[in-house]
């Protein structure tokens, strides 16, 4: 490839053929490529992931792969900008230098980026070649490539001698004509692009038009990453108009992310709307304990009400209010709601569970022997939870009756559940069900016992001498049955307590 002209003879060797293993090396390095080409893959790479190539191209050892498969490159003017891109980041500054002042042959993102990179450069005639270089090209790419590169300036921001200035001084002026305005939209709207780029097209969406700020939070604000609607709830903070934040907020309050509703809804609450405290006790029903938490606190602090008599006003007609009042509510609330905990969703028994355990209810026992019996894995990993956080202990005859009336997932999970039983209790619970239960169920006590081989240091409890034979037997038979499990220590660990 002949893209330079009067090279000594070291920058000749550098620049032969083998620059596409190179870049395909590093962009592996970078973690760029994943599964495309090489060559698609620095096309279409980020400004972040250009910068971390660079990072990896520089200081990589050049390795060879002459045997390696390769994408049909076509002609030196299909593939010139990908091979200077990789020049640009050659260790050799002489390379880099020349790598620069051939780019403007072929102005694109990737001239424009190598460009803004070298700007960062520690050698003065490759900065200066790099600002050239970016004075050039920069008028002439298209806004749909210069908002591909919109990460890169946070990137360069952080380096020693800094490349956002070229990029302000530049670039930005671009960005914030109108020409750029609908590059920056279809970059903001689209979901499948990177976070940070998309926060971005917004800023400078926000910066030319500032008569559609309001606009364009609303639509920050409904998008599905959380991080961009948390961003755009500190904007609204800053506006002017009151009527304009209240607005904003209460659409806020209506979103998909627990955590943006929970911001609204302080920032809703500090604004001394009429309706806030309407809106605080709306909130005491939404799915997310924190924004229930906050409303309740917020209801207490600033207007003096409880949200336990709202809750309890609901319990005919919410399960939020169920959930809540088992999370919230005191001993006679919990154990009444427990009266009828058969009837309730298995969301709502497992709050029963937590509730009873928080307010040290009598009733605890008896619910977490019947949660073990439940149909749903979810409420018997809440009491297996309870087991191993409380004072009660499961014992083994209790856990043996409920797997012996389940099947399929149930009893799965109660196998997995015997991490509650004592230390040696639960080792001869699995190892028993290893041996004698069917492959599935055979299989997640095998898991168990892999579980147990990594905590059994943190336990320290004394064994019968009968009890340990029993499992010197039984492990022998557990370990003849999975062969391929790393049981090797578990003889010494029996041995130990002899």
């Amino acid at each position: 490839m002949r893209l330079f002209s009067h090279n000594p003879p070291k920058a000749q060797a550098a620049l032969q053929l083998h620059w596409y293993d190179w870049l395909a090396d590093g962009l592996r390095r970078a973690q760029a490529s994943k599964v495309l080409p090489p060559i698609r893959a620095l096309r279409m790479s980020s400004g972040r992931e250009l910068l971390r190539l660079d990072a990896s191209l520089r200081t990589a050892q050049y390795r060879v792969s002459p045997a390696q498969p390769r994408e049909d490159c076509g002609s030196d003017e299909e593939v010139a900008d990908a091979f200077l891109f990789v020049a640009a980041c050659n260790s050799d500054g002489y390379i880099r230098e020349r790598a620069l002042e051939a780019f403007s042959r072929y102005p694109g993102p990737l001239a424009l980026a190598a460009g803004l990179i070298r700007y960062t450069d520690w050698v003065e005639r490759v900065r200066s070649a790099a600002r050239a270089l970016v004075q050039d090209v920069a008028p002439r790419v298209l806004p749909k490539d210069l908002v591909q590169l919109l990460d890169l300036v946070r990137g360069l921001t952080h380096r020693a001698r800094g490349g956002a200035s070229l990029w302000k001084s530049l670039v930005e002026p671009r960005l914030l004509a109108p020409e750029s305005r609908h590059a920056l939209e279809t970059e903001a709207s689209d979901p499948s692009n990177p976070g940070l780029r998309r926060r971005l097209a917004f800023e400078y969406l926000i910066q030319g038009e500032p008569g559609h700020v309001p606009r364009l939070l609303n639509s920050a604000l409904a998008d599905r990453d959380v991080k961009l609607g948390l961003w755009a709830l500190a904007q609204v903070e800053s506006l002017d108009s009151l009527q304009e934040r209240a607005r904003l907020l209460a659409f806020a309050l209506g979103t998909g992310h627990a955590a943006i509703r929970r911001n609204a809804l302080r920032q809703y609450v500090g604004l001394g709307a009429q309706d806030s405290a309407q809106r605080l006790r709306a909130a005491l029903f939404d799915s997310s304990r924190g924004v229930r938490m906050f409303a309740a606190f917020e209801l207490q602090h600033t207007y003096n009400q409880s949200a336990l008599p709202i809750w309890r006003a609901a319990l005919s007609e919410s399960e939020v209010a169920l959930v809540s009042l088992c999370e919230s509510g005191e001993r006679p609330d919990v154990e009444g709601i427990a009266a009828n905990a058969a009837e309730h969703s298995p969301t709502v028994r497992a709050s029963i569970l937590r509730g009873l355990w928080r307010v040290d209810s009598p009733e605890l026992e008896t619910q977490l022997t019947a949660a073990l019996a439940n149909s749903s894995t979810r409420v018997i990993r809440q009491a297996s939870k309870i087991y191993r956080r409380g004072t009660l202990s499961l014992s083994v005859l209790t856990l043996e009756h409920a797997l012996a009336h389940a099947d399929g997932r149930v009893a799965l999970s109660l196998i997995t559940s015997s991490e509650s039983l004592g230390k040696w209790d639960c080792l001869e619970f699995l190892l028993r069900h290893t041996v004698e239960d069917s492959d599935e169920r055979s299989t997640r006590a095998a898991d168990c016992i892999d579980r147990w081989l990594l905590n059994e240091n943190r336990r320290f409890t004394a064994s019968s001498h009968d009890q340990i034979q029993r499992l010197v037997a039984l492990s022998q038979a557990a370990w003849a049955r999975h062969p391929q499990r790393k049981w090797q220590s578990l003889g010494l660990i029996l041995a130990a307590q002899t």
